[in-house]
């Protein structure tokens, strides 16, 4: 059974991903406990958690506020998630011969994806890397890609609503899962260049088509003019 904390924390980590909450806006944490049907304590100690991977600002004094939104940061964890994953794709080929039926089963598994299907694909990607971070070993970079995959989960999923099949995404895992099986580092890690760079160049695009969502949900400001990739 789930604890209250961990459901806590999923239910808030979820909307935030989804920006169910205004960017900016400040987060009440009794009304969010209402809203959760839970005590004040379990949001508060979620809302802390969630600040320590940058997620939200906690600004002391003032209360607890949804990121910006901001272009060059979406940019950055765009670099830090492919930094770090080819050093983690490094490690896991290193005990890739321990993990095996975990790697076969990204390598073999079903590509029907639901009718949200680019939920389904940053989920598939999402879910990917976490294994793989676990394989690896290295909590600081599980910290560190964990949340830049949050921070920029609505964005990427936006970007394979334009310009990607969810199913092309979802066949791309399944090949690096059979390189990083084989031991094929260098495949692998090509190919995480050339997703990495097609992601950068459509980023603005994506960006500015999450803005124009936003606007229309919550009365936001037309978006700025799109910052250079």
């Amino acid at each position: 059974m789930i604890s209250t904390d961990r459901r806590v924390y999923t239910s808030i980590r979820t909307r935030l991903a989804n920006c169910a909450f205004e960017p900016g806006a400040q987060i009440v944490i009794k009304e969010l406990a209402a809203e959760l049907r839970v005590s004040p304590i379990p949001v508060r100690e979620a809302l802390i958690r969630l600040a320590e991977e940058d997620v939200v600002d906690i600004v002391p004094g003032r209360g607890v506020y949804a990121r910006r939104l901001c272009q060059s940061e979406c940019l950055m964890d765009y670099e830090l998630i492919f930094v770090l994953m080819k050093a983690v794709y490094g490690k896991v080929i290193q005990k890739a011969g321990l993990y095996q039926d975990e790697l076969t089963r990204f390598a073999m598994g079903s590509e029907d994806l639901p009718s949200d299907q680019a939920e389904a694909g940053t989920d598939v990607i999402e879910e990917f890397y976490v294994s793989l971070l676990s394989i690896a070993g290295n909590q600081r970079y599980a910290k560190a890609i964990k949340g830049a995959l949050l921070r920029t989960h609505l964005v990427r999923k936006i970007d394979l609503q334009m310009r990607l099949d969810a199913s092309t995404v979802v066949s791309r895992i399944r090949t690096t899962a059979r390189m990083l099986a084989e031991g094929c580092y260098r495949s692998a890690k090509d190919q995480l260049e050339l997703e990495h760079g097609e992601a950068v160049n459509a980023l603005p695009d994506a960006y500015r088509e999450l803005v124009l969502r936003l606007h229309s949900k919550f009365s936001m400001p037309e978006p700025a003019r799109s910052i250079p990739a």
